[in-house]
């Protein structure tokens, strides 16, 4: 009885310093009266986590496509036109990666030129031995010149 006595006391002191201090009931968690616009607050936050969590999947299933897609660049097993074709059609969905390897290639005449020269650089990156780094440079150069032949060689560039 003593517990219960308490309870009523702190329950009633609540609600009695409630209106002398505002926002401590809401503090405290004790807005009871506010239960549906928390209800509507949790939906929506569930629903944007719902969302951001499609987009990051999206970006993960884009990232290990790319991977493998210079993978088999790499083994010359994908031509260069059918690696940036791909890549470009990544490009499209991303607005703001466009936009970077637009900036990237500035020389470059189209975003398949850019998607192609991106592809040869982003392969080039996981190669760690500088021999093979330097046959797929040539590889890719003559494939280049064939897709873009205004294109200076990929093994003249710097990558980035």
């Amino acid at each position: 009885m003593q517990r219960r006595t308490k309870w009523l006391a702190a329950g009633a002191a609540a609600v009695g310093l409630g209106p002398w201090l505002p926002g401590w009931l809401s503090a405290a968690g004790l807005d009871a009266w506010n239960t549906p616009s928390l209800r509507r607050q949790v939906a929506a936050n569930e629903q944007e986590a719902d969302r951001l969590s499609g987009q990051i999947n999206h970006v993960t299933e884009q990232i290990l496509a790319k991977e493998r897609l210079a993978a088999e660049l790499i083994a010359g097993r994908v031509t260069l036109a059918d690696a940036a074709a791909e890549f470009e059609t990544m490009m499209v969905t991303q607005p703001q990666v466009a936009a970077s390897i637009r900036a990237k290639y500035p020389d470059a005449a189209t975003d398949r030129e850019r998607a192609a020269r991106h592809v040869i650089d982003f392969a080039n990156l996981r190669l760690a031995d500088p021999a093979a780094r330097d046959r797929l440079a040539v590889r890719m150069s003559a494939e280049l010149e064939v897709l873009f032949p205004t294109t200076r060689p990929a093994a003249g560039r710097t990558v980035g």
